[in-house]
């Protein structure tokens, strides 16, 4: 049976993992291996991915747009996109710019994530099991698909690099919008299951001390 001081302390443990979390992100290590098990993590790492690119997309592609210098654009995008993955690959792409290159070859190689402990660890703890051998299979996914790089390309070459930004945030915010509906649509029967089940664990966690002290007040008339 499960003592009340237990009992009253689970809703206690979803705050204890945000703090853990809080504390894991506070080193820059660290919150590079969170960002990106979010970037990969099941069923909403997608959305996260694809919400990313739009935002980074519409952002680079404003800023150019208005005049702004390329360097200049890709670090303030770098700062407003709030996940050290995308960071990383701005950098990248800043750094090369600077020796001469152009945007879409080292964004393409940078959208490429390294192997990170922190992430398997995560992908350990919230798929048991099979969460390393799911991680080791899928950390190396860029993400960027081809489309992004091979319409920046397009945009460089052509001169018109923030159109080509704004047609990929606007198919990518399409993309978010469909995924949304769709775990939107996931969430429903599956908020009910675990609704029923918390619902259910509650009242046989109440009902079975009662049940035991009837068997065990019984047990004591009959001697």
């Amino acid at each position: 049976v499960l003592p009340v001081p237990g009992f009253w302390l689970i809703p206690a443990v979803p705050f204890a993992f945000m703090y853990f979390i809080k504390l894991v992100r506070m080193s820059s290590y660290g919150a590079m291996g969170w960002d990106l098990f979010t970037l990969k993590m099941p069923i909403f790492g997608q959305l996260v991915e694809k919400n990313l690119v739009a935002r980074s997309c519409r952002t680079l592609g404003t800023l150019l747009g208005a005049g702004v210098p390329i360097l200049e654009g890709l670090n303030i995008t770098k700062e407003t996109t709030g996940n050290k993955m995308f960071e990383k690959m701005f950098s990248h792409v800043s750094d090369r710019i600077r020796d001469g290159e152009s945007i879409a070859a080292p964004m393409k190689e940078a959208a490429v994530p390294p192997f990170h402990p922190v992430a398997m660890f995560f992908w350990t703890l919230f798929v048991p099991g099979i969460g390393a051998l799911l991680y080791m299979g899928k950390y190396k996914i860029p993400i960027l698909d081809d489309l992004v790089v091979n319409m920046v390309d397009v945009g460089e070459e052509s001169g018109e690099l923030d159109t080509m930004l704004y047609k990929v945030a606007d198919t990518y915010d399409e993309e978010v919008a469909v995924l949304t509906e769709s775990l939107t649509s996931l969430m429903e029967p599956l908020l009910i299951i675990f609704l029923g089940g918390a619902v259910g664990f509650i009242v046989v966690a109440l009902f079975l001390p009662l049940i035991k002290l009837i068997q065990d007040f019984i047990t004591k008339k009959k001697h």
